[in-house]
């Protein structure tokens, strides 16, 4: 799920390698062309603003058993688990090298058009409504992050969603 543009950063192979279905998941058109791209391009540009983030990020299922497939089994197709929604940490360093900034997002793959297509020049897209728990995530994908800090320190990072999404310093794109 790195998009190309980004794996570029890290060089030819990281490019090229995104071209994989081990760097996909099925996403409605109208979402990934929406507000998750544009959640990509705000992880872009607080990459270049603070130098460096770290991104964590893949599907969820409701109740671990996927409800639509892609494909048609009938035909010997492999059939390819649609997603229900889609989680993205995002993770920069503070000014406590013990407690990163941390925000976490559940979308769910549903998520109305009128919340996902064409947003105001001066609104932007609510991801606010989306931010989450790091402790959200886990419960919903039976993942495990932050596993190398103690106790304590995780339950610092991953109890509480942040307050708000970070400022965006590039400049807003609107997508045409």
């Amino acid at each position: 799920m790195c998009p190309k543009n980004l794996a570029n950063r890290l060089g030819t192979d990281a490019d090229y390698n995104t071209h994989t279905v081990l760097n996909a998941c099925p996403q409605w058109q109208w979402f990934n062309n929406g507000i998750w791209k544009n959640l990509e391009e705000l992880t872009e540009n607080w990459a270049d603003e603070h130098e460096k983030v770290w991104v964590i990020c893949g599907p969820v299922f409701h109740k671990k058993t996927p409800r639509l497939w892609l494909g048609e089994d009938d035909k010997g197709e492999i059939l390819v688990a649609v997603p229900d929604g889609f989680y993205k940490i995002i993770i920069k360093e503070s000014d406590d090298p013990k407690k990163p900034d941390v925000l976490a997002f559940i979308y769910p793959h549903a998520i109305l058009p009128s919340k996902n297509r064409k947003p105001s020049k001066s609104k932007g897209y609510p991801h606010e409504e989306f931010l989450v728990s790091v402790d959200e995530v886990e419960r919903l994908t039976g993942l495990d992050f932050f596993t190398t800090l103690t106790a304590a320190e995780q339950e610092a990072i991953e109890k509480e969603p942040a307050d708000e999404v970070w400022e965006d310093p590039g400049e807003y794109k609107l997508l045409e």
